[in-house]
This record gives C-alpha cells, sequence and structure tokens, in this order.
C-alpha cells in the first residue's frame, strides 16, 4: 500500500517547485484526470464523485504570507443528525471536518523530472582524449592524422564515455597537436 498525505501536505511538497496557484491547479487537474487519487476519512473517492459534489483544491494566500489550502465541495450534500426541534429552532450537529489525503506517490508523479545527466564535467574532455591517444598508440594516431580521421576519432571516444565534445573543433585540434607534438620530441613513447 502506498503511503498517503494530507492535502495540505501535498500542496506544500507541491510549492517547493511551484507557485500556490500553479500547485493548486496541478491537484485539480489530477484529480479530475484521476491522475491523483483521493481519499475521504481513508475511502477512494470516485472521479465522478469529484465531478458530481465539484470537489476542488482551494488555494489561498494567509496574511502573512504564506499559502495554505483546503478541499471545497460546493455541490456534496451534507447529512446532519437533528438532535432537537421546536417551533422556532432546530438544534442539528455537523459531522466532523473529512479528512483528505491523496497518495505521495501520485503527488511525486506531479513534480518536475530532473534533467537526464548530461555525463561528466566539461572539462574532462581534454583529459579523456589525451587517454584515448594514450591507448591507440602514437603511430595509430599519426596514421589517423594523416588521414584527417583523428579528430572524429576522438569525438566518438568522448561520446562512448558519454563526455559532451567541445563545441569549438580547434580545441581538439589542440590537444591532438600537443599529443603529437610530445611523440615528436620523445615523450611518448611510439
Amino acid at each position: 500500500m502506498s503511503r498517503r498525505l494530507s492535502v495540505p501536505a501535498a500542496f506544500a511538497r507541491l510549492l517547493l517547485h511551484f507557485n500556490g496557484w500553479v500547485a493548486a491547479d496541478m491537484l485539480n487537474a489530477g484529480l479530475r484526470r484521476n491522475h491523483v487519487r483521493l481519499y475521504r476519512d481513508g475511502a477512494l473517492v470516485s472521479p465522478a464523485e469529484i465531478i458530481d459534489a465539484g470537489l476542488y483544491v482551494r488555494a489561498e494566500v494567509e496574511a502573512d504570507g504564506r499559502w495554505c489550502c483546503s478541499i471545497e465541495a460546493p455541490r456534496a450534500a451534507m447529512r446532519v443528525a437533528v438532535i432537537s426541534a421546536d417551533e422556532d429552532t432546530v438544534r442539528v450537529r455537523l459531522p466532523p471536518e473529512p479528512l483528505w489525503e491523496v497518495e505521495a506517490d501520485d503527488v511525486t508523479a506531479l513534480l518536475p523530472t530532473p534533467p537526464p545527466p548530461r555525463g561528466r564535467k566539461r572539462g574532462e574532455w581534454a583529459e579523456e582524449i589525451t587517454r584515448h591517444l594514450e591507448r591507440i598508440g602514437l603511430n595509430r594516431a599519426r596514421e589517423l592524422e594523416i588521414s584527417r580521421a583523428l579528430s572524429s576519432n576522438c569525438v566518438g571516444a568522448l561520446r562512448d564515455k558519454n563526455i559532451e565534445p567541445p563545441k569549438d573543433p580547434k580545441a581538439i585540434r589542440r590537444v591532438i597537436r600537443a599529443f603529437l607534438d610530445a611523440g615528436e620530441r620523445g615523450e611518448i613513447p611510439g
């Protein structure tokens, strides 16, 4: 069984990402479309009941600037117990306010999803190209350089590692050139 939140607690979770009007609209849209399941005193309220009773989340700003919300039911019928009646007065006992809850997972589904990971930090591409060139070796790097395929080979190696290549192709050329120059000086074994 999923965990449930009171409607004000669900509203508060949405307030961390949206303003109060948007949070209330999101809850209302979820209730109408049955994406957010509503419970009254532990019993599931059907979408038809929500529409028939005109149930909606009402958001408002309190005097101190904080947001609050409540479930409003303008067309809901209320049954009351008659305690006593005389010619002028009828005394009734009002039922307690219902406990309104929603599924926590339903509210989580309304939250914005984080962007997908974009790989490693941008600054790592130069080190990864150098490691790639060391893996393929100086002679193979020279062959690919002569055939003008070394830059695209390095970009492919970056993408294989889920690293965003630099936007400027000359930046990759500078790293390649530094590697080949180090090989010419004998700093890298052939």
